[in-house]
C-alpha cells in the first residue's frame, strides 16, 4: 500500500491519523523505558485497591494524554520549523550553540559533583 504525500500535506484526517498513529509507533521505544515506573504507579493508583476496570481507564487516559501531548508538541514545532527553517539558517547555529551550552553544563556539574566528592572525602 502506498500513501500519496500529497494527501498529508493538507489537513485531512488521514493526515492526522496516520500522525498520531505515528506518534503511538514512535513512543515504543528504549527512550520511554524510564517512563515503565511512572505508568505503573499511575496505573496502580499508588497503592489503593483497584479494580481490573478502574486501572484500565487510568492506564488509558494517561496514554491518551501522552499522545495528545506529544501530537500537540510536534504539532508546534512542525509550525515553528515551517515559520522559521526556510527563512534563514541561523537557526542551525542556535540550535548548535544551545547543546553545546547544554553539554557544558552537564560536564560542568559532572566535573563539579566529582570534585565535591573528593573534597569531603578527604
Amino acid at each position: 500500500m502506498t500513501i500519496d504525500p500529497t494527501v498529508l500535506q493538507n489537513a485531512s484526517p488521514l493526515a492526522f491519523l496516520l500522525t498520531f498513529l505515528g506518534g503511538i509507533v514512535t513512543s515504543i521505544g528504549p527512550c520511554n523505558v524510564a517512563m515503565i515506573p511512572l505508568v505503573i504507579g499511575y496505573g496502580g493508583g499508588g497503592g489503593a485497591q483497584l479494580t481490573r476496570r478502574r486501572s484500565f481507564v487510568l492506564s488509558l487516559t494517561f496514554a491518551i494524554g501522552l499522545a495528545l501531548t506529544f501530537m500537540g508538541l510536534g504539532l508546534i514545532a512542525s509550525l515553528v520549523g515551517g515559520l522559521f527553517g526556510g527563512a534563514t539558517r541561523v537557526w542551525y547555529s542556535v540550535v548548535a550553540v544551545v547543546c553545546l551550552l547544554i553539554g557544558g553544563q552537564e560536564n560542568f556539574w559532572i566535573c563539579g559533583a566529582a570534585r565535591l566528592k573528593e573534597d569531603l572525602t578527604a
